[in-house]
């Protein structure tokens, strides 16, 4: 084939993995195209495989699939690869929160804040770097379109510790956007959104009525202060006149948990061990053509986007990626991995300059962004004192010695 070899990592996945075919095949026809998925569960890769077959056949795009559990043997000559990994997810997330809660620390979440963001940290920080490892040897010029939590974090790693250019996936501030085009009475494609800030924890700086250009941010503003947004962000909204991108759950990563407002013990895992059990054999029913494709689940996340307009030359437009600031906002490392609006074409990503942050939500970023500094550097090094300076500069974290005790 004569088009770009895309090696997807964690293929099986229910949600990643079919929008990474769905996207290819169906949305971009990425004709010449060699897709390689890779997953420890050799029988479900399999199973995307034979999806993506059917799939291309069906709707006459002409590209190869191929399925295995042996990473390097994929890795070789690739120029794209996609993560969506973890370490037995939904376990230890478990065993993260209940060792928290024996110690008196309560989180709203263990993605990417407060004890068990920092312990999610030591488990993907060295998985997704020992990628890197087999593409510097197996793919160099690659680009890694890295969906893994906790994903700023995961970027920042990549990018400050190996040679391999990353790229993170998170739609998650499609929430604040479809909010505020509902707290406008329009719909969300009515509207122009700009969020900026840290993945999970961005915020909506600037929104537009499409059709006219007309500054709506003060009809968002008071729908959310009468009671039309959850509590934690009408919280933050009374304390620094803006929006957080993301729900509670997400929101509640960052800031001190609060027992009236703060989302309780999420669901770890995305379903019980049941409901995979059941998406899992949907997708065999699905490759073995009992049911139709249309019927799995499609991941928000669209790094097929990405692969299409690099590929082709096709400008296009993101309205929330994440990547290395190089001074797209102002006040932050320049190697620190930040979210907002970008362009992307085949020389790659280019961040919107955003100029500097309200001052009250770079108040509560500051700290947010130094954590990750600090989680990084202790994933990377094995160090514990780092760890240590990360559940200090942790702003979720109130009793720091309850957390060092977990941690």
């Amino acid at each position: 084939m004569d088009g770009p070899k895309i090696v997807v990592i964690g293929a099986g996945s229910f949600t990643f993995g079919y929008g990474m075919l769905a996207d290819a095949v169906l949305d971009h026809r990425l004709d010449g195209a060699q897709m390689v998925l890779v997953d420890l569960d050799r029988d479900v890769a399999e199973a995307m495989a034979a999806i993506g077959r059917r799939m291309a056949e069906a709707e006459g795009v002409k590209m190869e699939f191929a399925a295995t559990d042996k990473r390097e043997e994929a890795l070789s000559g690739a120029d794209f690869v996609t993560t969506s990994i973890a370490v037995q997810l939904k376990k230890r997330a478990a065993t993260d929160w209940r060792i928290a809660l024996r110690h008196g620390v309560l989180q709203t979440n263990s993605e990417c804040g407060s004890v068990g963001g920092l312990s999610y940290t030591m488990r993907s920080v060295p998985l997704v770097l020992s990628v890197c490892s087999d593409m510097e040897r197996l793919c160099p010029k690659a680009t890694l379109l890295n969906v893994t939590n906790p994903l700023t974090r995961v970027v920042l790693a990549a990018n400050r510790y190996s040679s391999i250019k990353t790229v993170g996936f998170c739609y998650v501030s499609l929430v604040g956007w479809r909010m505020a085009a509902r707290a406008a009475f329009l719909e969300p494609a009515e509207i122009d959104c700009t969020f900026a800030g840290l993945n999970h924890f961005s915020w909506l700086v600037d929104v537009k009525e499409k059709k006219t250009g007309r500054d709506i941010y003060g009809e968002v503003r008071a729908a959310a202060e009468k009671g039309f947004y959850p509590p934690l962000m009408r919280k933050y909204l009374r304390e620094t006149r803006y929006l957080a991108g993301a729900g509670d759950d997400h929101i509640g990563e960052f800031v001190p948990f609060d027992k009236d407002l703060s989302v309780g013990q999420p669901e770890f895992g995305h379903g019980s061990a049941a409901e995979r059990a059941e998406r899992r054999e949907q997708v065999m029913r699905v490759a073995r053509g009992e049911e139709h494709w249309r019927n799995l689940h499609h991941a928000w996340e669209r790094p097929m986007d990405y692969v299409n307009a690099v590929v082709r030359d096709k400008r296009t437009h993101f309205d929330f990626l994440n990547l290395v600031n190089h001074g797209a906002i102002e006040g932050f490392a320049e190697d620190m991995v930040v979210e907002a609006p970008a362009e992307v074409d085949a020389h790659g990503a280019k961040h919107k300059k955003i100029g500097r942050l309200p001052e009250s939500v770079e108040r509560l970023i500051k700290p947010v962004a130094e954590t990750c500094h600090w989680a990084v550097e202790a994933a990377v090094h094995g160090d514990m004192k780092a760890a240590e300076k990360a559940i200090e500069a942790d702003p979720a974290i109130a009793d720091k010695g309850a957390a060092r005790a977990a941690f």
